[in-house]
């Protein structure tokens, strides 16, 4: 990172290996009026809890959702994760609308039986279970030769966009190809064309050699909050080699649950169990994709965009990734 001028107030920047975004870390804005010492909220400020007497997600109320698409039981019979149509989908199946229309698939993943907002993939076999679940998923989709983008996400906590407390995630195809994905694509080729390797595959070495920006590492992946990142305390979970480079394989269900566990752990740690964030994991359709590895972003949502960072997709952060990474370091969850 490149410091402004000495005497003037201490600024950085910091951008993504591909050029995607910039981050500007700016620490004095946490002394702007109305803003925390951290320059960001805790998860209660965000939390209002709901009544869940009537949520569609519990045990009991399976009526309130279409009929599983995948199902996972424990060894009593009842279900310990689903996978439902989502009742209002941001896209219809094909055929059901005009067909000229964009078309694809949107699913719910109701990932535990229990209404636990704070919920974070606890280390259990039932976490795994899941996971080969929703990555069976996926890669049923993935056969689907009409989607041209495919994306798991999670919005846990209103601001980061969920309209129930109840932990779940989602699936989200469509037959658009997305413009970001079409642009990370094309700029991963280049770099592959010019160096030879994986633009994701260097960073990682890099970071570890580095060492400041790094989390931990476990069984085969490795955690750091990048140089650039599109929120603070945002982190990258990547792994360290690829069975698949386009999507995580079932193989990998159960090392990739316990770390992205860890992770979570940490994050509710340093900023408390009701701690809004977003989770996308980034991974391509079959095909040719030089360059390119999946990896999961973990988007805390402490901080609001404004219209800087709209207009310019330049973010401006009050804390240094490095020094993010500290505080998880020393986080024991």
């Amino acid at each position: 990172m490149a410091s402004r001028k000495s005497g003037s107030p201490q600024c950085f920047t910091g951008a993504d290996p591909l050029g995607r975004h910039f981050t500007i870390i700016s620490p004095s804005r946490a002394e702007r009026p109305g803003a925390l010492a951290s320059g960001v909220l805790t998860g209660d400020d965000f939390f209002r809890p709901d009544p869940h007497e009537k949520c569609p997600f519990c045990p009991g109320n399976e009526n309130e959702t279409p009929p599983s698409t995948a199902f996972q039981s424990d060894k009593t019979g009842a279900w310990i994760g689903r996978i439902v149509p989502n009742r209002f989908p941001a896209v219809y199946a094909k055929g059901v609308s005009d067909p000229n229309a964009i078309f694809g698939v949107h699913e719910v993943v109701i990932e535990t039986p229990g209404h636990n907002p704070g919920w974070a993939y606890p280390e259990a076999p039932d976490t795994a279970a899941l996971w080969e679940m929703i990555l069976l998923r996926i890669r049923e989709h993935r056969e689907n030769r009409d989607l041209k983008t495919l994306v798991w996400f999670k919005n846990q906590g209103a601001s980061a966009g969920a309209s129930l407390e109840h932990p779940h995630s989602q699936i989200l195809g469509t037959s658009l190809e997305s413009p970001a994905q079409k642009r990370t694509n094309r700029l991963a080729a280049a770099d592959w064309r010019r160096e030879g390797s994986s633009w994701l595959a260097r960073l990682v070495a890099g970071e570890k050699k580095a060492r400041k920006r790094m989390v931990f590492s476990r069984e085969g992946f490795s955690v750091f909050c990048p140089e650039s990142i599109r929120s603070p305390y945002g982190l990258w979970l990547v792994p360290d080699t690829y069975e698949d480079p386009l999507c995580p394989t079932l193989g990998e269900a159960i090392p990739f649950s316990r770390v992205l566990g860890e992770t979570l752990r940490r994050f509710q740690v340093v900023h408390g169990v009701h701690a809004p964030f977003n989770l996308v994991l980034h991974l391509r359709m079959p095909g040719k994709y030089p360059g390119f590895g999946w990896y999961l972003e973990v988007l805390p949502r402490l901080s609001q965009f404004a219209g800087w960072e709209w207009a310019t997709e330049t973010f401006i952060h009050p804390i240094k990734p490095s020094d993010a990474a500290k505080a998880y370091r020393e986080a024991k969850g």
